[in-house]
């Protein structure tokens, strides 16, 4: 429930946080992903969502 109440960027930075690769690695795991391409999607969807919600353009 707590995760429902981060903003997209602070969910970002707390999954960049883990020094481990064991629980990034789960979490891409659950979205049948490699972990480069769940962590540079991750990337991509967070600087589209800020640009949309300050405005700026694409």
């Amino acid at each position: 429930m707590v995760l429902e109440l981060l903003s997209f960027g602070t969910l970002y930075n707390l999954f960049n946080q883990f020094v481990d690769t064991t629980p990034k690695l789960a979490i891409a795991n659950h979205f049948h992903l490699a972990l480069t391409v769940f962590n540079s999607w991750m990337q991509s969807i967070n600087g589209v969502r800020n640009k949309c919600a300050h405005h700026d353009r694409l």
